[in-house]
């Protein structure tokens, strides 16, 4: 555990601009590793999802087009917007289907809690603050904004301190 604080206390010392998107999640939420990072950030972003409009989630996908992280490892070789889309082809139909859901931070966090198997001290908060953090700086200012708007409570405090 006292290497991976190191290991996090290093990232945060490179410049942001230098670190790809999972490694900036791995690092801001306190990661052992980048395949969690990729794991916790679908799980955040399929919430987001949930509570925006098609227009919104699809004016967001765009944005995204950045490299999630340089290597050649191919499942990790993708893009920040291959992670915002919802990969199960069902979920996805009835996502354009549906009106956006109405849920409060509570819930926000519960989701994340029991939906993304967080390593051993790691919370819920932290992750979202980490995803948070990374998104906003693949984002214009008007979509920022935008998503904003969609966010309940904490969460949109979260969002807006990210």
């Amino acid at each position: 555990m006292a290497q991976n604080l190191d290991q996090t206390q290093t990232d945060r010392s490179i410049n942001d601009s230098n670190l790809s998107f999972l490694k900036k999640v791995q690092a801001e939420a306190g990661l052992p590793d980048i395949y969690d990072a990729r794991d916790l950030t679908i799980i955040v972003y399929r919430t987001m999802r949930d509570l925006m409009d098609n227009k919104t989630a699809s004016g967001v996908e765009s944005e995204l087009k950045v490299p999630a992280e340089q290597t050649k490892n191919k499942r990790l070789n993708l893009e920040v917007a291959e992670l915002w889309r919802d990969t199960n082809p069902f979920v996805a139909w009835i996502s354009n289907l549906r009106p956006s859901l109405q849920f409060d931070d509570k819930t926000f966090i519960y989701r994340i809690s029991q939906e993304g198997s967080l390593p051993a001290n790691v919370s819920a908060e932290q992750v979202i603050k980490a995803v948070f953090f990374a998104t906003k700086a693949e984002l214009s200012s008007e979509k920022i904004a935008e998503i904003a708007n969609c966010l309940p409570g904490q969460i949109k405090t979260f969002w807006e301190n990210a």
